[in-house]
């Protein structure tokens, strides 16, 4: 009687070595494109932080924060926080000039996921409120009247 070669559980064929360094490989290509556009958005923050503006995330502590989080993206959020992602929902715009207002706008086009819009009644008219809704249609925009 001829004994049959025992095959260990660590052998792999070729072909499933292939298959297991592609789905690898595409895996990491999600997760370097994911930070890359990560990366644009914190960029496109940081600028409007710098013109003096500040930028809101989704808190989901707060019941009337707006947002939404991304289900399918939740355990990545939790890896790597909002604020790393740049998962902005809300830009303010309340205490800064004028002429910093259409820099920081050119910015936030890098933001898609913005829903709302804060401004003060001194920097935008009812022309610009009209203007800022066409160009950001998913946006509300709020006018806040300062003292």
């Amino acid at each position: 009687m001829t004994d049959k070669p025992k095959l260990r559980w660590y052998q792999f064929s070729l072909r499933t070595l292939l298959i297991l360094v592609t789905l690898a490989a595409v895996v990491c290509s999600w997760y370097a494109v994911e930070m890359q556009q990560a990366a644009k958005r914190r960029a496109a923050i940081d600028k409007i932080e710098k013109l003096g503006g500040s930028v809101k995330y989704y808190d989901a502590s707060d019941p009337n924060a707006p947002g939404e989080p991304l289900r399918w993206f939740s355990w990545f959020r939790r890896l790597h926080g909002d604020e790393y992602l740049g998962n902005a929902v809300a830009a303010d715009f309340v205490f800064v000039s004028p002429l910093n207002i259409d820099a920081g706008l050119l910015h936030l086009r890098s933001l898609p996921e913005v829903e709302v819009l804060w401004f003060s009644d001194l920097q935008v008219t009812d022309e610009d409120v009209k203007a800022l809704q066409q160009e950001f249609p998913n946006c509300r925009i709020i006018r806040e009247v300062l003292p």
